[in-house]
């Protein structure tokens, strides 16, 4: 808050997540468009579902226009409550609701060839919605009225093999291990980000696996650092989102042209850890994930429309979404 005290105009008005209004407010004195209070909890839907979670990003930059957003923060912490706002962003059906989690590598699973090595990452986590790849299917969930969840389908870990005679990192294709009805299913992933770089193999799940650095300490404070320790799996709903894309991914397809990154707060684990290693990705593992807080500033392209319905307090959930954002 210090930065934005120092760093942005008085009259700048902040969007995020409804939790740091007053922290703003109160901290940075500025103006935000949502806060604690929530006066207009409606908004808190818009927010979770045509900005954090939306995969266009005209829907993003509408809305903030037609607020006269200049900065967007998103703290990291964030992840952790990515269940909470997909969730009130999403329609009557729950079409955004997810809940990512960090998969870890397990050391006894790691077998080597003659050519490479094969990491397992595990984690359980639902599948999110149907997977459909060849002649597999793998149902989502199902929900009654309160928005209760029948889960069908898990993700159970990720298998990376890595050529060993490639120094610059030589990733396959990552495969995703599934189960439903008691049956695992392995499906080919499409991508990989690692080291500020997405990688497309073209075919598999439209899903992305974020690889990150784990970091462990030994009982006399040795530090040792694997770069291949963790991971997010991103299923495609949320791979394809605003809050994956420019959060997570540092905005890989070049989307989000018009915001852009104005400060980044490391975790003070990974500030520490930057001194003697200046290359280390800023989201690390060390007893949980240690991630950045980002702001941006935002600019709009001339083709971006304000729509007047995302002022309203009230209205029918998804209904916003037949709306033309940009000319």
């Amino acid at each position: 808050m210090s930065w934005v005290r120092n760093n942005t105009n008085s009259e700048d008005v902040f969007a995020h997540w409804w939790d740091y209004g007053y922290l703003v407010q109160t901290m940075a004195n500025r103006t935000t468009i949502l806060d604690g209070g929530n006066a207009n909890a409606y908004g808190d839907y818009l927010m979770g579902r045509y900005v954090l979670t939306t995969p266009k990003p005209e829907t993003a930059l509408s809305f903030m226009k037609t607020f006269s957003v200049d900065y967007l923060i998103i703290d990291p912490t964030d992840l952790g409550k990515y269940g909470a706002y997909s969730k009130i962003g999403s329609d009557k059906n729950w079409d955004r609701f997810s809940a990512p989690n960090t998969m870890l590598i397990d050391n006894a699973q790691i077998t080597e060839t003659s050519n490479g090595t094969t990491y397992v990452f595990a984690g359980t986590n639902f599948v999110d919605e149907d997977i459909i790849y060849q002649d597999i299917f793998l149902p989502g969930p199902t929900y009654d009225k309160y928005g209760n969840a029948a889960y069908k389908s898990y993700i159970l870990g990720i298998l990376i093999e890595i050529n060993n005679k490639n120094k610059s990192y030589g990733i396959k294709q990552p495969i995703a291990v599934f189960v439903y009805n008691n049956q695992q299913y392995r499906l080919p992933i499409r991508y990989v980000y690692f080291n500020n770089q997405l990688i497309d193999f073209k075919t598999g799940i439209e899903s992305t696996f974020r690889i990150m650095p784990q970091v462990s300490q030994s009982n006399n404070g040795q530090i040792s650092i694997n770069n291949f320790g963790a991971g997010i799996y991103l299923s495609p709903k949320v791979s394809k989102g605003l809050f994956a894309q420019i959060y997570l991914m540092n905005d890989p397809l070049n989307q989000y042209t018009t915001i852009q990154k104005a400060y980044s707060a490391d975790d003070y684990v990974v500030k520490y850890l930057k001194q003697q290693w200046p290359e280390i990705d800023d989201f690390v593992y060390f007893n949980g994930l240690r991630a950045p807080l980002k702001i941006w500033k935002v600019d709009y392209p001339q083709n971006i429309r304000t729509n007047l319905e995302f002022l309203a307090t009230e209205g029918e959930y998804g209904a916003l979404d037949i709306l033309k954002f940009s000319d």
